[in-house]
């Protein structure tokens, strides 16, 4: 699996768990960047990644370990995904 396929695995699983918790922002947040991955258009990892860092940022939603541990290894999927593409 790239590390695409992976961040978009991921994002899907994010989004329905910040869904089922009523996380509305986030998970439209999410929805929005989703698509623009599918897209192959770089916003979409800039705009996940602009979730990050600050009060009231995605950082702040725990819902559990396991949300955690994907939102964790997806910022570093994005990550690596822009140093790929020059970005």
């Amino acid at each position: 699996m790239t590390s695409k396929e992976t961040l978009t695995k991921n994002l899907e699983e994010m989004i329905s768990i910040l869904e089922k918790n009523n996380r509305t922002h986030w998970s439209s947040w999410l929805k929005k960047s989703l698509d623009e991955i599918n897209k192959s258009d770089l916003h979409g990892v800039k705009r996940f990644l602009d979730a990050f860092g600050g009060m009231g940022s995605l950082n702040d939603c725990y819902l559990d370990a396991h949300f955690n541990a994907l939102a964790s290894e997806s910022y570093s999927l994005a990550v690596a995904l822009l140093r790929e593409h020059g970005d």
